[in-house]
């Protein structure tokens, strides 16, 4: 905190005050250039969430606690983000606790292994346009779990065509999916609960 709070200050953001009934006390509070550097970000934020409304939607249909479609948020966007922040640092924490030893921590990796473990074999093309990725990122992140003994690739035939490239679980990768999908399970209500907290109404219909 000491480090940080130095940050803030040698950037001008904060102020610094004596208390004046206790002179061992310091009050901290933001300076104008902090007011003005807190606004841009709870506009920017404002944007992203509004943004992505839709998603945080689908969000929370996926989690298993869908919303309305008149449902709209009553926090501010600063409360809305530290909520969801905080609600998926704590999935984070936990899901990372389960996948170190096995290897796989990136989020793309248990979203790739989730997917197979959901639909079965994959194409490396279909897991790339999942993940918006490239197919040689695609590639590159199938050789990490493969090399981890989580995925293999098996050729054909897929669809007539002998060539085809898919790609499974193994074994040990199944269980690393079911682990990683239980601790989803846990937070689930949490998670869509800080989604649903994040859906700031559009400008003009009564956004504070």
């Amino acid at each position: 905190m000491s480090h940080a709070l130095a940050r803030f200050e040698a950037e001008d953001l904060i102020d610094r005050s004596v208390d004046r009934s206790d002179r061992r006390s310091m009050h901290l509070g933001l300076s104008p250039k902090g007011h003005a550097r807190l606004r841009a970000f709870e506009k920017a934020l404002a944007g992203v969430l509004r943004d992505r409304a839709g998603d945080l939607r689908e969000g929370t249909r996926l989690l298993g606690f869908p919303v309305g479609p008149d449902t709209w948020s009553e926090l501010s966007v600063l409360e809305a983000g530290d909520r969801l922040g905080g609600v998926g640092a704590a999935y984070v924490d936990d899901v990372t606790a389960v996948m170190r030893p096995i290897g796989a921590l990136e989020w793309r990796e248990r979203f790739v292994m989730a997917l197979i473990h959901r639909h079965g074999e994959l194409r490396p093309a279909s897991l790339a346009g999942s993940l918006r990725m490239s197919s040689s990122g695609t590639s590159t992140l199938l050789d990490r779990l493969a090399a981890l003994g989580l995925v293999r690739r098996t050729q054909g035939p897929d669809a007539g065509d002998r060539r085809a490239v898919l790609v499974g679980l193994t074994p040990q990768g199944a269980r690393a999916a079911e682990a990683a999908l239980d601790v989803l399970e846990r937070h689930a209500k949490d998670l869509a609960g800080a989604m649903a907290s994040a859906l700031i109404r559009p400008r003009g219909d009564g956004a504070r």
